[in-house]
């Protein structure tokens, strides 16, 4: 879906792809890899951001990845 480098902090530069997929369940993240799993709408995920709830690099995916093609999404 769309490809940027995060490099607000030279420390920790980051190469971020967003990728889309279509899936029909059931969806079992691995525990190993993923301490939570939520659903949010798009309203939710906003006010997150505006709330400082999320990571400055899911910020900057988000307003350059995913916000704008979310609506294409069943």
């Amino acid at each position: 879906m769309g490809r940027h480098l995060f490099d607000e902090d030279s420390l920790d530069p980051e190469l971020v792809d967003s990728w889309g997929t279509l899936h029909s369940g059931p969806f079992v993240p691995d525990p190993e890899e993923v301490e939570d799993v939520g659903w949010f709408t798009l309203e939710e995920v906003d006010s997150l951001l505006l709330r400082g709830l999320a990571t400055p690099h899911f910020a900057l995916q988000w307003d350059l990845d995913l916000r704008s093609r979310t609506s294409c999404l069943p």
